[in-house]
């Protein structure tokens, strides 16, 4: 999904086989990177690391978090330090999911939130135990449905049957909440 989109929107795609935050600097200052796909560690490198001071990033306008919580704190530490005008916003997903299922849009970012469902998905959140339907900012385990969600595990029943029911919702594992927004 990273890369199809962006080439989708005709913009060149820089990638390297293991990330190293020199390397990943000093590429974001030589083709005037605009976006960046990143997990939580390394943008708090960026926020605290001294040798991001050694590379003029700021063509750098959005980076999308994901692959695990980004906590509020790192995204002010990081904001504070590349200027208030990035764009820090979090996506969730799964390789179940084709690999994505939330994400903040670019025009309503919500700090600490992974966003709303993208387009033709569904979500529950459920009691982990009983599997019953939660209210809003109740935290349980989050199921989704879509046409991005996996038809199944391949050559493994079992897994799938555990996870994925006659309906189509996915048990994914991961807990969360829905809010009032």
């Amino acid at each position: 999904a990273s890369l199809n989109v962006t080439l989708w929107h005709g913009c060149p795609v820089i990638t390297f086989p293991a990330f190293d935050l020199e390397n990943f600097l000093s590429l974001v200052q030589e083709y005037k990177c605009t976006k960046a796909h990143l997990v939580p560690p390394i943008i708090l490198g960026l926020a605290k690391h001294p040798l991001v001071d050694k590379y003029d990033i700021s063509s750098l306008k959005t980076i999308v978090s994901g692959a695990a919580p980004l906590g509020p704190e790192t995204e002010a530490a990081c904001r504070a330090r590349l200027g208030d005008a990035i764009k820090i916003k979090q996506a969730w997903g799964m390789s179940e999911l084709s690999p994505i299922g939330t994400c903040n849009p670019d025009d309503l970012i919500k700090t600490g939130s992974s966003g709303p469902p993208v387009a033709g998905m569904e979500y529950k959140i459920v009691d982990v135990e009983s599997g019953l339907n939660l209210p809003r900012n109740e935290t349980g385990e989050i199921v989704c449905r879509g046409p991005n969600v996996m038809v199944g595990y391949l050559n493994n029943k079992s897994g799938t049957e555990e996870c994925l029911d006659a309906d189509g919702w996915l048990r994914t594992g991961d807990i969360g909440f829905v809010d009032d927004d």
